[in-house]
């Protein structure tokens, strides 16, 4: 008899995995790449490929070898994503798919009648995501970029818990989050007058007027003065070092691979930041359980903590797109500032596209489905539903599909078992 391995008893025991499922053949050259700086660094690790319903990349220590725990669903998550963000004529498509990802994360926590009804919204819907194959260079260069970048990430905590390895890079990282501070804690009349200089892209294409309104209101409410609090909060703790640290250290690999294999270094910093927008609209359907109905605690929330690593990878990227030209390139100023310039409206117009086809989407189912705590009374409907579809009288509650069962039904729905 084969004997299982430690590493493999712990996915076993901590995920719902399907390794026939997992194209190791897809991250071959990554791996070597990433096997090959770590061993550089003196920090040697194995890499294990999943297949989990769980989305979770991460870093364990196992009979004393250290694993990095790739979960290739967050993969094809990305991929997926990518497709909308390049195909969708308007938000609907994302919305539906966020049914999905919504369920699978309440099977997680136990909220199985709340993910039946998410499955049953995205099982009725879903040839609305049926892909059009447009720009396929484009998407398959966003899913390389956003897959790498996760690997790399996970790679950079290993880094981070060594205070001596790369000097350099932690100094510029608490630059990054002291510049944040400073913005953050930036007056009303400053703010106004910084935002007054920026490009027209940085309106998204809203009236003058109104983009304004929204800065006031950003700094003059109650609920924007107890977010941007809790954003500073966020920017002095060490664990926002350590994650902003870990993007930066992605980042750099990530660019230097994708130069590597002869890619354009523009589109390479664009892929990575739409898909730190990925994530973060991915983190806006994981902490849903934990939301009430009423209020959200910013202090305690993830959202004021990932937008601030969001704030600091964007001012890394240019950082490092001005570095391709001065260093690489040897541009003069004046046309380092021009192409400087024309990047960062990129970025913004990236930004409006995710916001439009789909950030506003997660933000938005979440908001509808927590307020009077209507999800559970959609899933109470749901439930009654599929117990009137099995043709069991009211009064046998119990002939109901057990939870094994009835997790299975909502991972056949969502798609993720066959």
């Amino acid at each position: 008899m084969k004997k299982t391995s430690s590493i493999d008893r712990l996915i076993t025991a901590t995920r719902l995995n399907i390794g026939a499922r997992v194209n190791e053949t897809l991250y071959e050259t990554t791996i070597l790449r990433l096997k090959s700086i770590a061993e550089q660094l003196g920090l040697p690790l194995d890499i294990k490929i999943v297949y989990s319903s769980t989305r979770r990349v991460e870093h364990v220590t196992v009979s004393g070898v250290s694993w990095l725990i790739y979960d290739q669903y967050i993969g094809q998550t990305m991929n997926m994503l990518n497709r909308l963000f390049i195909e969708s004529e308007d938000a609907h498509p994302s919305l539906i798919y966020f049914h999905k990802v919504l369920a699978e994360r309440l099977i997680d926590v136990g909220q199985l009648a709340n993910a039946l009804h998410c499955a049953s919204v995205y099982h009725s819907s879903r040839e609305v995501l049926d892909p059009r194959h447009s720009d396929e260079t484009w998407r398959n260069l966003l899913t390389r970029t956003h897959e790498r970048f996760l690997l790399y990430h996970e790679l950079g905590h290993r880094v981070f818990s060594k205070p001596t390895l790369l000097p350099v890079m932690r100094e510029h990282v608490q630059f990054l989050i002291q510049h944040q501070v400073q913005v953050k804690k930036k007056p009303l009349n400053e703010a106004l007058e910084s935002f007054r200089d920026r490009p027209t892209a940085a309106l998204h294409h809203q009236d003058f007027d109104a983009a304004i309104r929204d800065i006031r209101l950003g700094l003059e409410s109650e609920e924007g003065q107890r977010f941007r609090q809790a954003q500073l909060s966020s920017l002095a703790k060490s664990q926002t070092e350590e994650e902003v640290f870990c993007d930066i250290f992605a980042s750099d690999f990530v660019l230097a691979e994708g130069l590597l294999d002869g890619e354009d270094p523009i589109r390479i910093l664009r892929a990575i930041y739409v898909g730190f927008y990925h994530l973060q609209a991915l983190e806006y359907l994981k902490r849903f359980p934990s939301l009430s109905s009423t209020y959200t605690d910013w202090q305690t929330d993830n959202m004021p903590h990932i937008q601030s690593r969001g704030h600091c990878l964007r001012a890394h990227l240019i950082f490092l797109y001005q570095t391709e030209l001065r260093v690489k390139q040897h541009l003069d100023e004046a046309l380092v500032t021009d192409k400087v310039s024309a990047f960062e409206v990129q970025l913004m117009e990236d930004q409006k596209r995710h916001y439009d086809v789909i950030y506003d989407s997660a933000q938005r189912l979440c908001e509808n489905l927590r307020v009077n705590d209507w999800l559970s009374v959609l899933g109470e409907e749901t439930m009654k539903t599929l117990h009137n579809g099995l043709n069991y009288p009211e009064s046998v509650p119990s002939k109901l599909p057990d939870d094994h069962d009835l997790r299975t039904i909502i991972l056949i729905m969502t798609g993720w078992l066959p």
